[in-house]
């Protein structure tokens, strides 16, 4: 029986990732054109370019609807999208001006184009998946811009003898990250993986050893049902803070650099602190009275 459990979890697991990369076009990128120029035209092209299920969905919204970059930045906290990319505005007539020679301008192409994702959210998604995909959108966006109109008579006017005009017309368009929740630390990836998990697997531990003391001296027989529930219901309500001033003790002590304060400590503990208590009440009143202990750890596991 425990085999064929192990065999059912791991291949659950494993087919969740089998061929993950067909599964790409689940995730959603929205685009905003607050320039309403040959960039992004451009950039509207090269989206429609990569359209497949192995590349991340981009739909476009309307300028009327997102009309600020907070606009943008709030659809992707809200979670209605992964990523976001908007084309900033002015972006074209400044590339225009400076090709043409109209101003003198230092012109920053990394200043067209921004992109933004929710590093916190699931951070190996944000960086394996959404950002190199959107610097492919980017990246193949100057190629259109070449072969539109816009590019072609740039081309035909561009003084060769203008550097600031010839630079700007051979990297017309890049583009600059604003991450939200921008962490660096290697152990970002623990977050929603193994720091749920382990604290998780300790609880079972704790309520497993909680059990066999109880046996183990007869208290279960001795005591009455209401001081069994009580000293339980102490231990659980000891035992929920402790983990998670572990839990955030451990997080905060190897953040690195993330730029967290107080505030977030306090959040922090509270979410955790919930999260535990309630798989104790959910191990302790559901399973502890339905299901058998002998069979808790294979729920569990399930």
């Amino acid at each position: 029986m425990i085999l064929l459990l192990i065999l059912a979890n791991i291949s659950f697991l494993f087919g969740a990732t089998f061929e993950q990369a067909k599964c790409t076009h689940a995730l959603k990128i929205l685009t905003v054109d607050l320039d309403g120029g040959a960039i992004g035209s451009a950039i509207a092209a090269a989206s429609k370019s990569f359209r497949g299920a192995d590349f991340p969905t981009i739909e476009f919204g309307s300028a009327s609807e997102y009309s600020t970059p907070a606009a943008v930045k709030n659809a992707v906290c809200k979670g209605d999208y992964w990523g976001a990319i908007y084309i900033n505005k002015g972006a074209s007539e400044k590339l225009a001006s400076v090709i043409s020679g109209t101003s003198n301008t230092a012109y920053n192409a990394a200043d067209s184009v921004t992109y933004t994702y929710n590093q916190a959210r699931y951070p190996a998604i944000g960086d394996s998946v959404l950002a190199s995909n959107i610097q492919k959108v980017v990246a193949a966006s100057r190629g259109f811009y070449y072969k539109s109109p816009n590019g072609t008579s740039a081309l035909r006017s561009l003084d060769t003898a203008n550097l600031a005009a010839v630079a700007a017309y051979l990297n017309p368009i890049s583009s600059t990250p604003d991450i939200i929740g921008a962490q660096t630390q290697a152990s970002r990836v623990y977050f929603n993986t193994v720091n749920i998990i382990v604290p998780t697997l300790a609880q079972l531990f704790f309520i497993l050893t909680l059990n066999g003391i109880f046996m183990s001296s007869g208290l279960r027989a001795k005591a009455r049902i209401r001081d069994v529930w009580l000293l339980r219901f102490v231990a659980g309500k000891v035992y929920c803070p402790l983990t998670t001033l572990t839990v955030t003790g451990y997080i905060w002590a190897f953040r690195e650099n993330w730029a967290v304060s107080g505030p977030e400590l306090g959040k922090s503990l509270l979410v955790f602190w919930l999260y535990m208590d309630v798989q104790w009440q959910v191990l302790e009143s559901v399973l502890g009275s339905n299901l058998p202990m002998q069979f808790m750890p294979f729920f569990f596991l399930t």
